[in-house]
């Protein structure tokens, strides 16, 4: 029997419109992420501010899989100039972000 993959990271509790996004991969090149992927086991508050967020890889294939946190800042239509989130195609908002914590495991 094989083990899965365990991906934990640490939040900031104070940090405004962030989304974080898990995922993972068995080949570096196709990423899944969402309950149809991984499984969430929890949240642990340190109580100073952070927390440790803790999902489970479903992959029901043993091998080897990587893990990787993509991170999200939303800043509201409101305040971009509507004219530039046209122009963007932006619907409801402007994502920043970008993608961190890549791990074999």
């Amino acid at each position: 029997m094989f083990q899965r993959l365990t991906f934990e990271f640490q939040i900031n509790l104070a940090a405004e419109n962030v989304e974080y996004h898990p995922q993972i991969s068995g080949d570096l090149s196709g990423w899944l992420s969402g309950d149809t992927a991984l499984r969430y086991l929890g949240e642990t508050n340190h109580g100073n501010g952070t927390a440790t967020r803790t999902y489970q890889s479903l992959s029901g294939a043993p091998g080897e899989e990587f893990a990787r946190l993509l991170v999200r800042r939303a800043v509201p239509q409101a305040t971009l100039a509507p004219t530039v989130a046209r122009r963007c195609g932006i619907p409801g908002g402007h994502p920043r972000g970008g993608q961190i914590a890549i791990a074999k495991v």
